[in-house]
């Protein structure tokens, strides 16, 4: 989370505990994580093909 710039909130808007983070993580299946790292791999193909023009 730290490398990808990435915290976790509650209902309130405050951050939670870094343990909550990696329980929140077991909850989920692969399906979301995958899903999530086919978002920011077409970003970064944006950004890298918008840097070719």
């Amino acid at each position: 989370m730290d490398k990808l710039d990435l915290i976790l909130i509650d209902k309130l808007g405050a951050s939670v505990a870094p343990s909550a983070i990696s329980q929140a993580r077991q909850r989920l299946t692969s399906e979301p994580l995958a899903a999530f790292f086919d978002l920011t791999a077409a970003r970064w193909i944006e950004e890298e093909d918008g840097k070719d023009t």
